[in-house]
């Protein structure tokens, strides 16, 4: 099993965030900004690994890469703003269990078509058959889910996606219960 966990720099980034309330929070399909005075702290989707199973060309693992910009945001990616001088009340790291499972019929080996393989996820402390404990399993931070007083914002990526997709344009997530979380992450508090 390989970890894709976030590192030192994150976690005081992430910190930061958490003590200092950012001027504002700017959401767009690849990343999220929370932009101070004379700084701004990036929230980034990136590609962990690429290729990391032998019978799947295209396997990937998306995560989050967070880092620390000098100067003042410009928004030139057309933004959204999510917020503006509200205080964040807690993080919580999101994690998953990222597999990839050769899910092929030995029935039908011979016709290339129909082999297939997927990209699973699940739950991080989720019991795996044992067949699949074999292939490629992967935990994954994969972001954080941010709470500023009733509010959320779900800074994670899902579904192991190239980008944060908002359905319905929910772009603020307001007075939600965790137990409609989907289950499949891990929500660690930031503490």
């Amino acid at each position: 099993m390989k970890t894709y966990l976030f590192d030192t720099d994150d976690f005081v980034l992430i910190s930061y965030l958490k003590s200092e309330t950012p001027k504002k929070i700017w959401w767009s399909p690849i990343q999220y900004i929370f932009e101070y005075e004379d700084f701004y702290i990036e929230a980034e989707i990136y590609c962990s690994e690429k290729n990391l199973v032998s019978f799947n060309d295209y396997g990937f693992i998306m995560s989050v890469n967070f880092e620390k910009v000098s100067g003042k945001y410009s928004n030139v990616n057309g933004c959204i703003v999510l917020s503006e001088n509200r205080r964040i009340s807690n993080i919580y790291i999101v994690r998953t269990l990222i597999y990839f499972h050769d899910y092929r019929n030995r029935k039908y080996v011979e016709n290339k078509n129909y082999n297939c393989i997927g990209g699973f996820l699940t739950h991080p402390k989720e019991e795996l058959e044992k067949e699949i404990q074999t292939e490629s399993t992967n935990v994954v931070d994969v972001g954080i889910l941010v709470n500023i007083e009733n509010d959320f914002i779900d800074a994670f990526v899902k579904g192991n996606d190239e980008d944060f997709y908002k359905v319905e344009e929910n772009y603020l997530l307001e007075n939600i219960d965790f137990n409609d979380l989907p289950k499949e992450y891990e929500y660690i508090k930031f503490e």
